[in-house]
């Protein structure tokens, strides 16, 4: 029993003395780290003392053994300190926690001081100075420093959980409770050692060892499982990682994940336990070089839980004092919303250039319009004049006729091409725009093999225009839509009313507002984004020669915009083509 009891005090000594070799490694600037390092190896001076203890050969070797043991107090104390600075919120004042050290060390240091007068072997009277004495013959000594044990032990206990209990995060909240039940066993051990087994007759000292080392294990592993801060103060570090909005990495010298914030969980929508411990290669798209050195920016895509992030990665290497290379810190922002922002903008650059772009052919046309118009309107007088003065079975009616005919042909094209450049003539009134879908279609002559569907809002409100401009946009955009059915599809006129705020205003070239919507889409087969772009330019057709004069669209887009609303366009090939108008409601 004796070689068993020594052989775990030896163990318990050896897991004691790594762990806080390890402890020291991973933060050694780290006061609170300083504070745990000095308890463990308390721990492994009370585990040697043990191993002396049992090894002795005699009744003076076991006093002697005895007489050193001058660090047992110290343990108390160190454990009162460490509780302290391991739950330190920034609200204690300084001076109360000040107060507190002080009434930790003053007594261990005054047991030290009576356990150095029991240097030497022999009966107590024979011992130098005379601490000895007075301690052995004092049993109040012994009961004030049951008291003082008793009362850091349970404050410090007290501390942990509270600690504990107040944690908001799944990650601190695991690593305070692995420090909670780490720093636990030992004091809980040393009670059912020193008080119970002796009431009780039992013998078995190395029992608060071996809970040491348990304990001290624990508080390893959390440092391991749950990253290289858990010993540092919570409003320092913790904080600071919990409130980036950046994802957080470390990584260590191996390429795998130490930490992560709860920004990189909530990013990659996963628990924080399947991320440690990961190589950070798996959690990227592409393979990516750690640098000894410098910082490295770039691109990427992280791997969630069931599509890869684009984000922006900046990896920068991280050196102690001795330049020893700890690992890497690596941050990910998310690209979503900026590449979001990006396209939005995009489409908005190419609406503008757009608009641009057809007021600019908007006013070659208008000019050409009127020149145009005045050589016509001098064309069709003397033609109707020269009609006039010519019998009719005169061999120059039919040609004087074809004159006039192409003659009025050109003034509609002619005021088609005004329409677009908006400088037509409007006559403006409340119109009821269901009214005049309902009229247009009605006239439609619609193939066998077409279905027209009509979703007209109830009590559509009022809008200010010229009904036969009007009319002439539902029926161009319907005759449009006819053209890229052909033998078969779906006809859709839609009617409503929508509240259109700023972005989405301005994005349209509009005032914020209520508007009137009308949007006309077929099944066909759509356009490709070159023909999409070119849809609203005069005399743009993708029919035949002859079929068309590709001023339709064009018509449509100056008319709705000189009536101050707007137009757009949404075709996709194989898809078809959606055709929206919107109008100011009158006010």
């Amino acid at each position: 029993m004796t070689i068993l009891t020594t052989l775990l005090s030896l163990l318990a000594a050896l897991i004691g003395l790594a762990v806080a070799m390890f402890v020291l490694a991973r933060n050694p600037r780290s006061h609170v780290n300083r504070v745990f390092v000095g308890l463990c190896l308390t721990f492994v001076h009370d585990s040697v003392m043990e191993v002396g203890l049992r090894q002795a050969g005699s009744p003076e070797a076991a006093g002697l053994w005895a007489s050193v043991n001058l660090l047992w107090p110290f343990n108390v104390a160190l454990f009162g300190h460490f509780a302290l600075a391991f739950t330190e919120s920034g609200r204690r004042p300084a001076l109360l926690e000040k107060l507190a050290l002080v009434l930790a060390y003053v007594p261990a240091a005054a047991l030290a001081l009576l356990e150095l007068t029991d240097l030497g072997t022999g009966p107590p009277e024979h011992r130098p100075w005379g601490w000895s004495t007075d301690y052995l013959r004092a049993p109040w000594l012994v009961h004030l420093a049951v008291v003082w044990m008793t009362v850091v032990s349970a404050g410090s206990l007290v501390l942990l959980l509270r600690h504990w209990l107040r944690a908001s995060d799944p990650h601190a909240r695991a690593r305070r409770r692995a420090v909670l039940v780490g720093s636990s066993l030992p004091v809980v051990a040393g009670l059912v050692t020193e008080v119970i087994f002796p009431l009780a007759g039992v013998s078995f000292l190395p029992c608060k060892n071996i809970a040491g080392a348990v304990g001290v294990t624990l508080v390893a592993h959390a440092i391991r499982r749950h990253g290289l801060f858990e010993l540092t103060p919570s409003n320092v570090a913790d904080n600071i990682i919990t409130a980036m909005t950046d994802a957080l990495l470390l990584v260590d010298p191996n390429g795998r994940v130490a930490v992560v914030n709860r920004a990189a969980c909530e990013l990659l929508a996963s628990p924080r336990g399947d991320l440690v411990g990961r190589r950070l290669d798996a959690l990227l798209d592409a393979p990516v070089e750690l640098e000894p050195a410098g910082v490295t920016d770039r691109e990427a895509g992280l791997r969630g839980k069931d599509q890869v992030i684009p984000v922006s990665l900046s990896i920068a290497a991280w050196r102690g004092n001795g330049a020893q290379l700890h690992g890497h810190v690596c941050i990910a922002r998310d690209m979503r919303e900026r590449r979001a922002a990006e396209a939005a903008r995009g489409r908005l650059e190419e609406q503008v250039r757009q608009a641009r772009h057809l007021e600019a052919i908007g006013t070659l046309a208008g000019g050409v319009a009127h020149e145009l118009n005045n050589m016509l309107t001098v064309i069709i007088g003397r033609a109707e004049a020269a009609r006039k003065g010519v019998p009719d079975d005169s061999e120059l009616v039919q040609d004087l006729d074809g004159i006039l005919a192409s003659g009025l042909r050109g003034s509609e094209l002619i005021n088609n091409l005004l329409g677009f450049a908006r400088q037509g003539r409007y006559f403006n009134q409340r119109i009821r725009l269901d009214e005049l879908v309902g009229a247009a279609t009605d006239a439609l002559e619609v193939p066998d093999g077409v279905t027209v569907v009509r979703r007209l809002a109830p009590d559509l409100e009022a809008v200010e225009g010229d009904p036969h401009q009007l009319r002439q946009v539902i029926v161009h955009l319907a005759h449009n839509a006819l053209d890229a059915l052909g033998a078969g599809g779906t006809l859709t006129l839609e009617t409503g009313v929508d509240d259109l705020a700023r972005a989405q205003a301005e994005a349209l070239g509009l005032k914020p507002g209520r508007f009137v919507r009308l949007a006309v889409a077929d099944s066909g087969a759509g356009m490709d984004e070159a023909t999409r772009k070119q849809a609203f330019d005069p005399f743009f057709t993708t029919k035949d020669v002859g079929e068309g004069t590709g001023l339709g669209l064009s018509m449509v887009y100056g008319a709705v915009r000189n009536h101050g609303g707007a137009v757009t366009l949404d075709s996709s090939p194989g898809v078809g083509t959606t055709v929206t108008v919107y109008l100011p409601v009158c006010s």
